[in-house]
């Protein structure tokens, strides 16, 4: 009996088996002849390798009698394996009694592991095996915090409401549940029932409270709660728009043991736009030799919203790496977020792939980061590569696909993308109406973004602003202008962009009374910027109205290039050259610096006036200044030379040309016409063709003028 215990010793794996085979046998006086004798009568197919040498176990025990010791369920459930934890809660209550095993304690130790795991389901079956839990109020409350942090706050409160008696810390967890989901003004709720009910606060519960009047930006709340825990003497720092109040509360602090307390003013800041004062905080904390948790590098990687800031999160990168909170999912997103907005999507990419586990944010932080880094094809792949994955695309995907699509114009893989959102029922959310909008717009598609617009259940600023200027901006001028009366009449917030885009309408529309009438309202309204008054001028000389364009040009405290250049197109758009070439001179007097604009805007007025000296002059400044290699400077010195009665420089600038767009041709054709070189325009034209340039309406009119000078009826 003996040999065969020590043999299904040697046999069974499980460590738990062994050590209870092992205490059999050192009750028995006869175990070394017994396995002498079963080792020396059992054929070496059924022990397998097993020899009485190669039992180390066996040796082990026989020198000291030590066991491997099996690590207790507080121990697997600090390592955050929850299939272990399972497996030692089972083997615990099969081994032991219950009074020997605290039951509240062990399911304490897993609903919290489920609860850091986010693992529902596993929540659930420890809820329903443990039938007495609802009377106990230590389970309960943990049963409600986990609910919670798994996202299922209708469960939460069945289990909170189902509680015969709570404390401090069921009111707290349930507060947390409402906050994380949220659910700001659950929380508030909650917080005034507790009040109600004499339930008296303690440390944990005013960073929550606090929190959802941040979220729900209710200062005048946030700002009670505070002076109560100034009163029962604890101190808090909120997320509330009142930076100032937060800083001084936290430099006033005596001592700055607590992380939570450091977290909620590097998140303060890193939210309210100071990325470097959030970071100098973050460095405060470290010379403080406090521990930096999860959310104190996802606060402090929030804070590096730029390139500029991209060696610091590198550095933080670093810190997290020494850390070992590389792993966690919240941490590994903000970095790929940090990466993306510092234009480092390799390194993005670095950290996507060696994680373990992904979420929709991940996903869609990668996506997006392609699309803000100019990686449009590639996030298109990137799409099909998430699918196959299992992911599927949600709204944010959604948004960034369509930016994507609507950049390359690709208005197949747009509308593949529309019609996946009607599919899921994400048309009719606004982010996803406001860029399918957007995309339309980009691709020309008028009709459909009039009906994208119309099933968008409640728009916003955005969403008007859109439509009208994509009907600006492909010549619907006369709808652009019924839309922002429609626009009016819903009471929509007017923006200075969504004036600019009417302002667009106008200079198409040429209409100086709705001009006038629009002048009057931006007045009116205070919208005026510079932006605005440029926009203004511009569209004054492009009704025809000069006097109306220089008044407003005066009024112009600090103008910009964009200025000068408006009011100089605008005497080169109504025949007063003189006046343009005039404010040109005027440009090196008052210190503003040209750009080659402006000086398309001269060259054109020299041509208009074939002042040859002056285009010569402009000429020199533009291959001093480098601007010799854009082609539409080309095109306009082509045109002013032909107009100069120089057709040699023309053709000489022509050839000088590297990258020769439709323009350029164009405007060289036309060269050739307007010297009587009719011949040579054609020849000109069949050259442009074997370029695989496809003519436009200009090119033709050009062509067929140049023939009209030449008597080239037939050609014609």
């Amino acid at each position: 009996m003996a040999a065969l215990t020590y043999y299904l010793f040697l046999q069974c794996k499980p460590l738990k088996f062994r050590f209870f085979f092992a205490i059999h046998a050192v009750s028995s006086a006869k175990v070394a002849a017994s396995v002498q004798y079963f080792l020396a009568n059992t054929p070496s197919t059924l022990l397998g390798d097993i020899s009485w040498k190669k039992t180390p176990l066996l040796q082990s025990y026989k020198t000291s009698q030590k066991f491997v010791k099996t690590p207790s369920l507080k121990e697997i459930c600090r390592q955050g394996s929850l299939n272990d934890a399972f497996l030692s809660l089972s083997s615990s209550f099969a081994g032991q009694n219950r009074t020997q095993f605290c039951l509240d304690e062990a399911y304490s130790l897993v609903l919290e592991l489920c609860a850091r795991k986010k693992c529902l389901s596993q929540g659930q079956q420890i809820h329903t095996k443990s039938n007495s839990v609802d009377d106990l109020v230590f389970l309960s409350t943990k049963l409600a915090f986990m609910y919670g942090k798994c996202g299922s706050l209708l469960e939460a409160e069945e289990v909170f409401d189902r509680m015969c008696e709570r404390t401090i810390f069921s009111w707290n967890a349930m507060i947390g549940a409402y906050v994380a989901n949220g659910e700001p003004f659950g929380a508030l709720e909650l917080y005034r029932t507790m009040r109600v009910s004499g339930v008296p606060l303690d440390a944990c519960t005013f960073p929550r409270v606090l929190k959802a009047c941040g979220e729900l930006n209710n200062i005048c709340v946030g700002t009670g709660i505070h002076g109560l825990a100034i009163k029962l003497g604890f101190v808090s720092t909120g997320p509330c728009n009142s930076l100032n109040m937060a800083t001084l509360l936290f430099d006033g602090m005596s001592k700055r043991e607590d992380v939570v307390s450091w977290n909620s003013i590097i998140s303060a800041y890193s939210a309210n736009g100071q990325s470097m004062e959030a970071l100098r905080v973050f460095r405060e904390m470290q010379k403080a030799a406090l521990i930096p948790s999860t959310y104190t590098f996802v606060s402090a990687l929030q804070a590096c919203e730029d390139m500029s800031l991209g060696k610091v999160g590198m550095e933080i990168h670093a810190n997290v790496l020494k850390s070992n909170h590389h792993l966690d999912l919240y941490v590994a997103n903000a970095l790929l977020v940090m990466y993306t907005r510092c234009g480092k999507v390799g390194e993005a990419l670095k950290i996507f792939d060696a994680m373990d586990e992904r979420d929709n944010i991940s996903w869609n932080s990668m996506l997006s980061g392609f699309v803000q880094n100019v990686f449009y094809n590639e996030a298109l792949h990137f799409c099909h590569e998430m699918q196959d994955a299992g992911q599927k695309p949600d709204q944010g995907s959604v948004v960034s696909l369509l930016a994507a699509s609507a950049r390359l114009g690709n208005i197949l893989y747009g509308m593949e993308i529309h019609a996946y959102a009607v599919k899921n029922g994400l048309e009719s959310d606004l982010q996803v109406g406001n860029a399918l909008i957007d995309f339309y717009v980009k691709c020309s598609r008028i009709s459909y973004i009039d009906s994208v617009f119309r099933r968008i259940p409640n728009k916003d600023l955005i969403s008007w602003t859109t439509v009208i200027a994509g009907h600006a901006q492909n010549n619907c001028h006369l709808k652009a202008v019924e839309l922002f009366r429609e626009a009016q009449m819903e009471r929509t917030d007017v923006d200075a962009m969504m004036i600019g885009s009417i302002l667009r309408a106008c200079i198409g529309l040429e209409h100086i009374s709705l001009l006038k009438e629009l002048h009057s309202y931006i007045v009116k309204r205070g919208l005026s910027d510079l932006v605005l008054y440029n926009t203004i001028l511009d569209a004054y000389g492009a009704c025809g109205n000069v006097d109306y364009a220089f008044h407003i040009f005066k009024l112009i405290e600090f103008k910009d290039i964009v200025s000068w250049t408006s009011m100089m197109n605008c005497y080169v758009r109504n025949g007063l050259a003189n006046e343009a070439l005039h404010l040109f001179l005027s440009l090196k007097e008052v210190g503003v610096e040209t750009d080659f604009v402006a000086l398309m805007s001269a060259l054109s007025a020299a041509s208009s006036l074939s002042a040859l000296r002056k285009g010569k002059e402009i000429h020199g400044y533009l291959v001093r200044k480098g601007f010799i290699e854009e082609s539409s400077i080309a095109s306009s010195l082509v045109d002013m030379y032909s107009h100069c009665g120089t057709f040699e420089n023309s053709f000489k600038v022509f050839n000088c040309a590297r990258d020769k767009d439709l323009v350029l041709w164009t405007t060289m054709i036309n060269a050739y016409g307007m010297h009587g070189c009719g011949k040579a325009a054609i020849d000109l034209f069949k050259q442009m063709e074997g370029e695989n340039l496809v003519p436009d309406h200009v090119t033709f009119l050009a062509l067929l003028y140049a023939c009209s000078h030449s008597r080239l009826v037939d050609e014609g």
